[in-house]
């Protein structure tokens, strides 16, 4: 997978395909392959582990919240601590790693703070 700044280049079985960056919602791992989920299309499969496809991703946008999970924050509703789950804009809800809840928490904190009102 290559990315520039606004899209992204994604291999598949029959060529590639090129996507809006901004259209990604999440990433699922499965196994040595990735799903790939937009909001304006169905959802692809590809032959790259997730940890390939997170390192073709910036950092500032994605969050790693789980093993199986690279969620970007933009598309996050909300975090159910309880159950910890994010809530996906489009009502899908993503596992949340105990490991990670401290870094979601620090990220949504400075994420927080540079909003003026």
């Amino acid at each position: 997978m290559k990315s520039n700044l606004t899209k992204i280049y994604i291999p598949i079985k029959s060529g590639f395909i090129i996507e809006q960056y901004q259209s990604i919602i999440y990433c699922k791992a499965n196994g040595s392959y990735t799903w790939v989920h937009f909001y304006n299309r169905e959802s692809i499969i590809i032959s790259r582990r997730l940890r390939a496809v997170k390192k073709t991703m910036n950092e500032t946008h994605f969050f790693r919240c789980h093993k199986f999970f690279l969620v970007k924050i933009h598309f996050i509703k909300e975090y159910c601590s309880k159950r910890k789950i994010l809530i996906l804009l489009n009502g899908e809800k993503i596992e949340v790693s105990c490991r990670k809840l401290k870094e979601l928490k620090s990220r949504f904190e400075n994420k927080l703070s540079t909003i003026s009102y």
